[in-house]
């Protein structure tokens, strides 16, 4: 089941959702750009059928957040993240973020790591590219082209041939988000510098065989500057979980 509530981060309205049991333990996780906290249902509900107590905000500029273009970004997404821990009186929550959200999700564990029991990074770049600023078109593009580029990127190509209900899902969230919204993301996206270690905080990281947005050798670069393991995932694309909820719950296991 899950629970959707409107709040208010950074002073902008969005939405959380959460699942799983109120006694379970908390776990805050971030969403890939693009996308929203829905694109996380999968995850939340089968980590709550393991015992934890899941919540995902939409990001700003993602699913239903009300922020303008110029508030999207990166660092204010880290900042959300960490008021949404006291918004909901998390103690000391477990943290996971995939692609941009894995960043957020760095930015936030960095900032303060005594607030989080652990970190999880899935699928995330290790720094900003040039590429990332010319995904900054859609305004003058579309975001239908917008999206049918993204998820060639996300999926492996039986998977765009079958079309399955989670690539369908995904497309049509990227096609509906906002074009001056996206535009930010990756503006400010490009200017990421890279990652910092989250001082006495566990990390794991892990990343998809088959990934060519962020390959295992990308994501090693993450886990060899925040001193973690990482998991490569066999035949495994970047949206991990859509595509391998159960394989990453399995190698993520018990705090």
């Amino acid at each position: 089941m899950t629970t959707i509530e409107s709040i208010k981060l950074g002073g902008i309205p969005t939405t959380a959702l959460i699942w799983g049991p109120e006694d379970g333990v908390p776990v805050v996780v971030a969403h890939s750009a693009g996308l929203d906290a829905a694109s996380l249902t999968s995850f939340g509900t089968a980590a709550a059928q393991r015992g934890h107590r899941v919540h995902a905000i939409d990001l700003r500029g993602h699913g239903h957040s009300a922020a303008r273009p110029a508030q999207v970004t990166l660092r204010g997404m880290a900042a959300d993240v960490l008021e949404a821990v006291e918004l909901f009186a998390l103690d000391r929550p477990r943290l996971l973020g995939i692609s941009m959200g894995g960043v957020v999700a760095g930015m936030a564990a960095a900032a303060d790591p005594s607030r989080w029991r652990d970190l999880a990074v899935l699928c995330s770049p290790d720094r900003g590219y040039p590429a990332f600023e010319s995904r900054a078109v859609a305004w003058r593009e579309g975001m239908a082209m917008i999206a049918r580029e993204t998820i060639e990127r996300w999926f492996t190509e039986t998977d765009l041939a079958e079309r399955p209900s989670h690539v369908v899902e995904a497309e049509a969230t990227v096609r509906a988000m906002h074009p001056l919204r996206w535009d930010a993301v990756w503006r400010d996206f490009a200017q990421f510098e890279g990652w910092s270690r989250p001082e006495g905080l566990p990390v794991r990281s892990f990343a998809g065989a088959r990934d060519v947005s962020t390959p295992p050798a990308v994501v090693q670069r993450i886990a060899d500057v925040l001193g973690a393991e990482l998991t490569v995932l066999p035949d495994a694309p970047h949206q991990l979980l859509y595509t391998h909820v159960d394989e990453v719950l399995d190698a993520w296991g018990a705090a």
